[in-house]
């Protein structure tokens, strides 16, 4: 797993930072969510390429009053991964992932709602499962690793509102600090380990209710990266990265939201430092996900990601043929009174990979979840 990969996982860990709620508000002061997960995949490979994972996630949040919530965010996973790469060999894993601390609270401040989100992120995973567990699973830039074991690390994110009428506007600034990558024997020969760069990540956003329940959205964000370091050497610099979407919201009918993701060139090493890379190694990307609230508690969702080839020629090292993501999954939420609830899913995707299987020939593969949550509140 090289720096690129990581890089690639690091934008989405900002993407999600940026677009996430850490936990629902509840009307009790502690909420409690235990779940189960089982998912698998295979590709369409000759050789064997395939692996299950099993997952039990676990969160808890208190809600010191109506303004200010900490919560805590863990689980802990078994995984089998089989591929082919060289020869055919089965890495079986369990582990606690890293554990995330943090708080979030709701003030004014300029006379306007504010904002203010902290998270840290505690070092109890293993360093070395996502790179032993990379090469037998769907590439990244479409489903990313369930696994997180990337060392300590703070995000903080400050966010105001500006309320007008019916609609009000929301704008943002974040960072994410990472330590150093603890090294596994794959990373063994670095002196110094593998320093991913922070980030700094702008969010701004337009909210309109539509009356009903219903509302949209506008949100732009960008994510901007300093150098990746290996040995306290500048090895990679991923260029900026926006996202550009748009949500319809409506919790008892039909939700959709479309977007786009867009990547600049990156710096590599050249000429005694980093230079500018000629063609961009990410390719763009295209996404939409509808949603279907029915009755009873039951909702259907798809997702469809479109990524396109990046800027380098077929058969170039760096080329990467992009594919198409398609997926669908239902759920079903069950209440079991004012403070619980209980609810069960399940999701199929296929994904086609362009020039990504053996001698560039295009690669499928198949991926299916189960899962429940349990939620009470005390």
């Amino acid at each position: 797993m090289g720096p690129r990969s990581l890089r690639l996982r690091l934008a989405s860990l900002a993407f999600l930072l940026l677009g996430s709620v850490p936990l629902a508000r509840a009307a009790e002061d502690f909420t409690l969510r235990i779940g189960a997960q089982f998912q698998g995949w295979s590709g369409d490979f000759v050789e064997p390429y395939n692996g299950v994972e099993l997952w039990a996630p676990l969160s808890l949040s208190y809600r010191l009053d109506k303004d200010l919530r900490f919560f805590l965010l863990g689980k802990v996973g078994t995984g089998s991964y089989t591929d082919s790469v060289g020869a055919t060999k089965t890495q079986n894993l369990a582990d606690l992932t890293d554990t995330v601390l943090g708080g979030v609270g709701n003030f004014m401040h300029f006379g306007l709602p504010a904002l203010l989100d902290l998270r840290v992120n505690l070092p109890t995973g293993d360093p070395s499962w996502e790179s032993k567990q990379i090469p037998a699973s769907i590439p990244t830039e479409f489903i990313g690793s369930r696994y997180q074991g990337r060392g300590f690390g703070v995000s903080a994110f400050y966010g105001l509102s500006f309320p007008e009428g019916k609609s009000s506007f929301g704008a943002g600034l974040g960072y994410l600090y990472t330590e150093a990558f603890v090294t596994d024997e794959v990373l063994s020969s670095l002196s110094d380990g593998l320093r991913l760069g922070d980030a700094l990540f702008l969010v701004l956003n337009r909210i309109q209710d539509l009356k009903a329940g219903r509302s949209d959205r506008f949100r732009l964000t960008g994510t901007f990266f300093l150098p990746t370091l290996e040995g306290g050497e500048e090895i990679f610099h991923m260029g900026p990265n926006v996202n550009l979407s748009y949500a319809f919201l409506d919790p008892k009918g039909f939700s959709w939201e479309a977007g786009a993701q867009i990547f600049t060139p990156a710096r590599r090493p050249g000429g005694g430092g980093l230079v500018a890379e000629p063609k961009n190694s990410f390719g763009q990307r295209l996404y939409f996900v509808p949603t279907l609230a029915l009755e009873d508690g039951w909702a259907v969702s798809g997702r469809l990601k479109v990524i396109f080839a990046n800027g380098y020629a077929e058969g170039e090292a760096l080329y990467n043929g992009g594919g198409f993501l398609g997926g669908l999954e239902p759920s079903y939420k069950l209440d079991l009174g004012d403070r619980s609830s209980l609810k069960f899913s399940a999701s199929y995707d296929r994904v086609l990979h362009t020039g990504g299987g053996q001698g560039g020939m295009d690669a499928q593969y198949e991926r299916w979840v189960l899962g429940t949550e349990y939620q009470v509140g005390f």
